[in-house]
């Protein structure tokens, strides 16, 4: 398995799973998707793109923070697909994946604020300049900041930063 090219699939994947227009919460989305590949793939002989895109789901699930146990009979099928033991999994999982450092660029990628034109809502610059501020003086507190499309809560207390995306069902410790 190269290494380079997981990273780059889980990323990309991560990317997918954070833009998707669903309403269909993150967890729920890939395990959807992991059935429908293994229902796919279960009798062929795997080559070595489908075996990336594979794993880089079930990464990409553990990093977004969610527990392997939860489906561990979906995951250990794709696991035995892929030929890969659960300790050769865990080397490839970034498990600082949901500790992001506090700025503007790293907010960037995460805070996805999608409007209708026709409403009026505060831009999205505006919303991470405002998070930023609140995050380095460490204004305790819970603050909500939602479109039609996108919704955010963030929770601050005197050691501990989290952004929730309460819509996709995931959330990062701002560090």
């Amino acid at each position: 398995m190269n290494a380079v090219m997981l990273r780059e699939a889980v990323e990309n994947y991560k990317k997918i799973q954070l833009y998707a227009v669903d309403d269909c919460a993150i967890e729920q989305s890939i395990i959807q998707e992991l059935k429908m590949n293994i229902l796919e793939n279960n009798r062929k002989c795997l080559d070595s793109f489908i075996r990336t895109q594979l794993l880089a789901k079930v990464i990409c699930y553990l990093e977004f923070g969610f527990a392997y146990e939860a489906y561990a009979a979906i995951f250990d099928q794709v696991l035995a697909l892929c030929a890969i033991s659960k300790k050769e999994l865990s080397a490839y999982v970034n498990k600082e994946a949901q500790y992001i450092k506090l700025s503007r660029e790293n907010l960037q990628k995460i805070v996805v604020w999608k409007t209708e034109r026709k409403q009026k809502y505060r831009k999205k610059g505006e919303i991470i300049t405002e998070i930023l501020s609140l995050g380095k003086q460490r204004c305790i507190g819970r603050y909500t900041y939602a479109t039609e499309k996108s919704a955010f809560l963030l929770e601050i207390d005197s050691d501990l930063i989290i952004l929730r995306n309460t819509r996709k069902g995931i959330f990062y410790y701002l560090i």
